[in-house]
């Protein structure tokens, strides 16, 4: 046993498999030589008792008992079976094919051999031999009725070696009236003895390749298995570890602004001037911001690891969409001088049917790490194009291309898996939770698209995407106002920049305007005075050698001072917005630059009022004459609502649990005209309370706006509350603009005060 212990598995299981093969090959070896010794019988009852049972039957049993006693060889029935029986014989090729009948004690053969007509046709076998004693295969054919064979070899000459089968012939009474002899010669049937071993041992040794082939197989499947364990273990264990990378990340994202909010807490509260206080609230703010978005990020990757990730689609602009992810990233973008420029293909609709947040939260994600991972000065391309259009079903592509740091093939292969970062070393430099890419793999996958890199390292990044998104049906909205003959509006663009440029001009153009363009503010001049004035003029405020500001002062006061002058920037309106209105200038129009907001300036430059439908409308966030009642147990969260809502002038009574709640409602039904409603009280939780006030015998109980305020988002949740009777939800922590849109929502503005 020691010795089988230091020996590998598969020697092992090998030098088992060849010592059953042996013994398998030897037993089948031997069963072989015990038929060839056993062959008098067996063989010759295989090969003679077809023959016999087959010629028996052709034999009429009555007529052959009438033969056997009257032992006439003249008999027609003789001549009869006796060519039956030839013919037999011949097909058979036996040696001697016969029949024997009793007699007078004695036993009568009548030889079938195809001889001389004149043989004896039959004759006596001693004529003083009892039938008992004559042959025991014999005597068992006559006691069984059934096939017999001769265990002895018999030696007859001429013919040598012979083996002999019998068979019963039976009269219509069923009694054995005679029988079918048969004789082989020994040789012809030991040799088909011999063809038969072989055989054997052919498809003996047939199976033993067969099996040794599965064997083999079978060894490589283990192999392969164990092979498959082995490897299965390595990314168990890679897992696990990148889960405890993740799992320190997360820690070091989430201590990191809670450090800030506790810190600048403590400093704000300590400071005795309002700027040091509302410095230490703008970076209370800006942690908590980013400790938001962390929590967003690992509440949105619970869901779809649950399975639980949904969209919500809806009507929306797109450029206004992308206009509103540009804000998000902007001031990223000025802090490190970075040069970001967006094209928007003209021919992606303007109204989309999606879910815009999420795309936006895509959009945002992958605008936000090009920021992150690209040099000051360095430059980032948002590019969104019309792949194709089937049915109103459009195919969107949008690509994010930076001059960054480049990402390395095997960290690529990393980018989309969970709880996986480019870098997962404890000296970080940028910093992140590592989720976003995957979170916005699920949503472009649910969007019927897909996501992908191209990138080396030092060589900057493309992260692109396509989604499947429908086109709102119905004509689109021209952005210039039709009421204006835009044949007659020309319009000069000034830019350093050619993409820029070329870009701005290819907008307005598209809109039927007639456009020019230069390049630096001294080709403007020469411009104006050989072509005169021109309508409107787009001034890029930074520019070598003339620039936007002193452009536009002269246009202004050399030129056409009725003339509009918009300037384009990428800098901080507050920053030049002085010495610009100093210097004429009419409008601001923030780099980058959308086809919408292009269009809104021109219709704005020459006096046009907007399309009614797209007119702003100012919100008059003022609620005075409604009482809400407001149901919430943890103390500062009720603060924080009473400050959001004072602003409002709305009136707001509270209740710390649901017990309080139902009891307050049912007894001034008419009193409260909406209840904001937490869902995790102590005593009667969000849910049963709104049962209770919806099964109310009052006034009211069925109409009343219900309204979840609770830190429970994910889409079952939302939907328990409905189910329980709630009218709404809001997510904690609040947005202040999503509690007034509820309120603007569910209390009738003719009833507020103004």
């Amino acid at each position: 046993m020691k010795i089988l212990s230091k020996i590998s598995l598969k020697t092992r299981s090998s030098l088992f498999f060849v010592l059953f093969v042996l013994a398998v090959f030897s037993v089948v070896i031997v069963t072989s030589i015990q038929q060839i010794n056993d062959a008098t019988g067996f063989t010759a009852s295989r090969l003679g008792f077809p023959i016999v049972e087959r010629a028996a039957v052709l034999i009429d049993g009555d007529a052959f008992e009438k033969l056997a006693k009257t032992l006439d060889p003249e008999d027609p029935f003789y001549e009869e079976t006796r060519k039956k029986l030839l013919e037999i014989k011949e097909e058979t090729k036996s040696l001697y094919l016969y029949t024997m009948a009793p007699y007078k004690g004695n036993i009568y053969r009548f030889i079938i051999d195809g001889g001389d007509p004149d043989d004896e046709k039959f004759s006596p076998l001693g004529a003083e031999e009892d039938i008992s004693s004559y042959s025991d295969a014999v005597l068992r054919v006559y006691e069984k009725k059934a096939p017999q064979y001769d265990q002895t070899i018999n030696s007859t000459e001429p013919w040598g070696w012979v083996m002999s089968t019998y068979a019963p012939i039976m009269n219509s009474a069923g009694t054995v009236v005679g029988i079918i002899g048969c004789d082989y010669e020994a040789e012809t049937l030991i040799r088909a003895i011999y063809v038969r071993t072989l055989r054997q041992l052919f498809i003996a040794a047939v199976f033993i390749v067969v099996g040794f082939v599965l064997y083999r197989l079978l060894l490589n499947e283990i192999a392969a298995q164990n092979q498959w364990l082995v490897e299965a273990n390595k990314k168990a264990e890679k897992a696990s570890k990148h889960k405890g990378y993740f799992l320190a990340n997360m820690s070091h994202e989430m201590r990191t602004p809670m450090n800030a909010i506790i810190g600048m807490t403590a400093i704000g509260k300590a400071a005795s001037d309002m700027e040091r206080k509302d410095y230490a609230f703008t970076k209370i703010e800006n942690a908590s911001t980013h400790l938001l978005g962390v929590i967003n990020d690992i509440l949105d990757i619970s869901k779809i690891e649950a399975n639980k990730f949904d969209l919500s689609p809806d009507t929306f602009n797109f450029e206004k969409m992308l206009q509103k992810v540009v804000d998000v990233v902007n001031f990223r973008v000025d802090e490190k001088q970075q040069n970001f420029t967006v094209h928007v293909d003209r021919d992606i609709p303007h109204i989309l049917v999606g879910d815009d947040q999420r795309l936006a939260q895509v959009i945002t994600n992958l605008l936000s790490n090009a920021v992150k991972f690209t040099p000051e000065q360095g430059s980032i391309i948002l590019e969104a194009h019309l792949l194709k259009e089937e049915n109103g079903l459009c195919t969107l592509q949008i690509d994010v291309t930076d001059t960054g740091i480049g990402i390395s093939e095997e960290q690529q292969s990393r980018l989309f898996t969970s709880f996986e970062q480019a870098e997962n070393s404890t000296t970080r430099k940028f910093g992140g939770t590592g989720l976003g890419l995957t979170i916005s793999k699920s949503i472009v996958e649910m969007m019927g698209g897909k996501i992908w890199i191209e990138s080396e390292p030092g060589k900057g990044s493309k992260f692109a995407f396509t989604i499947q998104i429908e086109r709102k049906m119905g004509e689109q909205r021209c952005l210039l106002n039709s009421g204006v003959n835009w044949k007659n509006v020309r319009i000069l663009v000034v830019d350093d920049e050619p993409d820029i440029r070329e870009y701005l001009a290819g907008i307005i153009q598209s809109f039927g305007v007639a456009c020019t363009v230069a390049q630096s503010g001294e080709e403007a001049v020469e411009l104006i005075e050989r072509e005169g004035p021109f309508d409107i003029y787009f001034v890029d405020w930074k520019m070598p050698g003339m620039n936007g500001i002193d452009l536009s002062r002269k246009i202004k006061e050399r030129y056409n001072g009725a003339s509009a002058v918009i300037m384009i920037s990428t800098t901080e309106r507050n920053l030049i917005v002085d010495n610009a209105k100093d210097a004429g200038v009419d409008k601001f129009l923030p780099k980058p630059l959308f086809s919408s907001a292009i269009a809104d300036c021109i219709n704005e430059c020459l006096g046009v009022t907007l399309p009614e439908e797209e007119a702003p409308q100012e919100e008059v966030d003022c609620f005075e004459g409604y009482r809400v009642l407001l149901v919430e147990d943890v103390e500062i969260n009720r603060e924080i609502v009473l400050a959001l809502l004072e602003p409002t002038g709305l009136a707001v009574d509270c209740a710390e649990n649901g017990v309080e709640a139902v009891r307050m409602f049912s007894e001034a039904p008419d009193r409260y005209d909406m209840i904001f409603m937490d869902v995790h009280m102590p005593e009667m939780d969000g849910y049963e309370a709104t049962q209770r006030i919806r099964a109310l015998d009052a006034p009211r109980v069925g109409e009343i706006p219900i309204v979840a305020m609770t830190a429970n988002v994910f889409r079952e949740d939302i939907e328990k509350c409905l189910e329980a009777g709630m009218n709404d939800h809001v997510g904690k922590p609040l947005d202040h603009g999503e509690v007034l849109d509820r309120l603007r929502k569910y209390l009738p503005r003719e009833r507020g005060v103004a």
